[in-house]
């Protein structure tokens, strides 16, 4: 070294006026704190949803016009209870989601752990032993010894020891220690390249150096990437499937307002009296007692007509997954998961075991000779007091014996899991640091390229794709794809793309290089054993064995959500079309209340319970924004199951006199026979809704093929259901919602009416499953039409 580096070996001149001056200019060397979410501001978004709030909206109707009431005795407590019971679910919603969700900025701290808290600093020819790492500038002559963590971006600028490993796998994906020099590169070399660099955050594994500090704080890599995380938790959007709920949401509630409102304008007539005088009506009055019941009526309507029990779904779906060991943080990644199209996965630690073994050993001379005397020298060892030494002449004058191959194999399941992916639809691309011909050799291996593939169009580097005209045409290719020597920013590009490209990308890894691409990723997976806390805390699930395959088992389960889902808007769209669309001035609102609260609290449970195998949701496509949750096909499929609703308890409302139940028919034309036809209606309403949640099973199979024992829990929810209203019509509990108890026969002919519904569904199922047959045979027989 010659003047020059004398100076510099000294540090700053006048250290402490220098750094003090700096400071003021530079800052310190610390990442920036950006403001947490407060407690309520979490709280409001688990109200961020459509269907969320028109329950909330609905509730506190309801509960204003249960308050109007008045009034200590039970039937007007009952009022209270529609409104009561779905505050109860949006507050275990709201608790669900804000547990899930409040450590989600977490990521920004994991970051700051990263980094070093001391360091050792030259300044004017003294060294500073345990300077903190914050009080660093730019200019700062830092020592660097084996087992430092990095405390700044610095430049080596002299090696004390003959060699210098660094460990920055974390940073960039690569799966080896890096050797590190003083030679000077090229100013647009990528991360990888850049050999005379230290980064922070990083980990010095042998060696001892002095090195220049260059960046600090946010202008460091570690804080680019903080930058970049905060600004990726800013731009958050909406799952695919919470898009589709939102629209679903939407025109449900046109739906219901209009129904609604058509109800109560329908009833209008009721809301005045007036007097005739000589044939001309006059002295007209307003009750305003007529008008709240009518009101009523139609909030209990949009009571009916909402799935209040959707947001449980998706809740109860992330405790399956726990079970998987893929760990939720955040409810909407349960439905995204279900939903993806491509997992870009880093190979570090995810693909690989991250553990290097020996493949090959070559030895010079004799095979058996030269093994036995690499044996002897290879167990022989040397006292050691444990201290950090530095042997440089211990790496010199060496003799070659023979050459050892070691590689980082694959994990044993990973082969499988992408031709698993491959199967469900899903491409798979490798993102990874490492070397562009080791990457494409591992990639062969585990099956991202099938055999004898032309692999030159599918694998590039990361400052080649950077570098492309049109990199969509690129990513739109069918199969995986390679990208190796990716940096962070690469990363945030393709998973950028790839999302305006309606595709959903499911981003996995584990080092600190993954984090900002998991936060921007529709859903981040990150390895729950070898990842770091910054891509454990960035991202929207944790893999808790570091198995590629559980995410092929969480996609299974998140398509089983899916239509656990669809299942359930299936029940209560059948089930609820027939109380809004048909005029159901039969019953009052309590006992309106009492049918939802039957199906929605029971029967509900045991519909989106559903069991379904691995294999069967792995063939089905329920990819990009297109798919739709209800089709007008559909709709019109489950109105049908409303129409026998409606047609078999109007001839109990309109002529209940015509069946012979008691000893006297004439009494059906007194009051207690009008009540006892609003009982037999009740029933029949309720039975049908039970039985019809048996349609729920599968949308076009049949339940010859999936029997209803296949799911217990919706049984023992009918039984429940069905037991409940047994009860309250045999029992005291009867004089609150206006009925009265029912004999054997109207028992035995409730349940003959009812049962039909099953039926009908099963003709519609037959239908539907034929005409798809012959649109599928027609598809491959016609020939496509030519594109222009």
């Amino acid at each position: 070294m010659g003047k020059g580096g004398e100076k510099l070996v000294k540090g700053l001149h006048d250290g402490q006026r220098d750094a003090i001056i700096k400071h003021e200019f530079y800052g310190y060397n610390e990442l920036e704190k950006h403001e947490d979410k407060s407690f309520w501001h979490l709280i409001l978004d688990q109200l961020n949803d459509t269907l969320v709030r028109i329950l909330l909206a609905v509730a506190i109707i309801s509960f204003m016009l249960a308050c109007y009431d008045g009034g200590v005795d039970i039937d007007k407590f009952t009022a209270f209870v529609d409104p009561l019971v779905i505050f109860l679910i949006l507050i275990v919603n709201a608790m669900v989601g804000f547990w899930q969700e409040s450590n989600a900025e977490k990521a920004l701290e994991a970051l700051k752990e990263i980094q070093s808290e001391q360091a050792t600093v030259i300044r004017d020819g003294t060294k500073i032993h345990n300077l903190p790492a914050k009080e660093l500038v730019p200019g700062d002559v830092v020592e660097l010894r084996a087992g430092d963590t990095v405390p700044a971006d610095m430049r080596v600028v002299d090696l004390i020891s003959s060699t210098l490993r660094v460990e920055q796998g974390l940073l960039t994906g690569e799966s080896e220690v890096v050797n590190k020099n003083s030679k000077v590169v090229d100013d647009d070399a990528d991360i990888q390249g850049k050999r005379c660099m230290v980064f922070a955050g990083t980990t010095v594994v042998k060696g001892t150096s002095i090195c220049l500090v260059t960046g600090i704080g946010m202008k460091t890599e570690i804080g680019k990437v903080h930058e970049q995380i905060h600004m990726a938790a800013q731009s958050e959007e909406d799952t695919p499937l919470k898009k589709k709920l939102n629209e679903f949401g939407e025109a449900l509630t046109k739906i219901i307002g209009i129904i609604c409102v058509l109800v109560w304008i329908i009833n209008v007539k009721y809301f005045f009296t007036w007097d005739y005088v000589v044939g001309w009506p006059m002295n007209f009055r307003f009750s305003f007692e007529k008008c709240t019941y009518y009101f009523e009526i139609a909030v209990a309507l949009a009571v009916a007509a909402i799935p209040e029990g959707l947001p449980a779904v998706i809740a109860l779906g992330t405790r399956k997954m726990a079970q998987k060991n893929a760990l939720v943080r955040k409810l909407p990644s349960v439905e995204t998961l279900g939903c993806t199209t491509v997992i870009c996965s880093d190979k570090t630690g995810t693909l690989m075991t991250n553990q290097m073994a020996v493949v090959k050993l070559v030895a010079i001379g004799d095979t058996t000779d030269s093994l036995r005397e690499f044996k002897v020298e290879g167990t022989s060892y040397n006292p050691f007091d444990g201290r950090t030494h530095d042997w440089p002449t211990d790496e010199s004058d060496l003799t070659f014996i023979g050459l050892v191959g070691l590689r980082d194999p694959p994990r044993e399941e990973v082969f499988q899991s992408i031709k698993d992916c491959r199967a469900a639809g899903i491409r798979v691309i490798v993102i990874t640091g490492d070397h562009k011909n080791t990457a494409e050799a591992i990639c062969c291996d585990i099956g991202v390229f099938r055999p004898g593939e032309d692999i030159k169009c599918k694998s590039l580097t990361g400052k080649e794709f950077m570098g492309l005209q049109d990199k969509r045409s690129h990513l739109r290719q069918s199969g995986g794809l390679l990208f190796s020597r990716a940096e962070p920013k690469h990363k945030q590009e393709i998973v950028r793309l790839l999302k305006e490209d309606s595709e959903v990308v499911a981003m996995t890894g584990d080092g600190v290089n993954d984090a900002t691409a998991l936060k921007l990723a529709n859903i981040g997976i990150a390895m729950g054993i070898a990842g770091t806390e910054v891509a454990k805390e960035a991202l929207d699930m944790v893999l808790a064995d570091d198995n590629f395959n559980t995410i092929v088992a969480a996609v299974a389960e998140g398509r089983s959500i899916y239509n656990n889902m669809k299942a359930f808007i299936r029940y209560m769209i059948s089930s609820n079309i027939g109380e809004v669309a048909s005029p159901m001035l039969w019953v009052n609102p309590v006992q309106l209340l009492w049918v939802i609260g039957l199906y929605v609290g029971a029967a509900m449970v045991g519909v989106f319970i559903i069991w379904y195998t691995h294999d069967s949701f792995l063939g089905i496509d329920l990819s990009g924004d297109g798919h739709s949750l209800i089709t007008y096909s559909q709709l019109a499929n489950w109105d049908q199951c409303s129409s026998w609703k409606n047609f078999t308890i109007s001839p109990f409302t309109a002529g209940a006199q015509t069946f012979r139940f008691d000893d006297n028919p004439c009494d059906y034309f007194k009051q207690h026979g009008k009540v006892k036809a609003t009982t037999l209606s009740l029933s029949v309403l309720v039975a049908v809704e039970v039985f019809n949640s048996l349609n729920a099973l599968s949308e076009d199979t049949s339940l010859l093929v999936m029997p209803p024992w296949v799911n217990p829990w919706l049984l023992i929810a009918m039984s429940v259901s069905l037991g409940l209203h047994f009860v309250i019509c045999t029992s005291h509990i009867a004089n609150v919602f206006g009925i009265v108890p029912l004999g054997l026969n109207e028992w035995i002919l409730v349940l003959v009416v009812a049962f039909p519904v099953i039926s009908i569904d099963e003709a519609l199922k037959f239908v539907g499953r034929h005409g798809r047959g012959v649109a599928a045979r027609c598809s491959r027989i016609l020939p496509k039409p030519k594109s222009d």
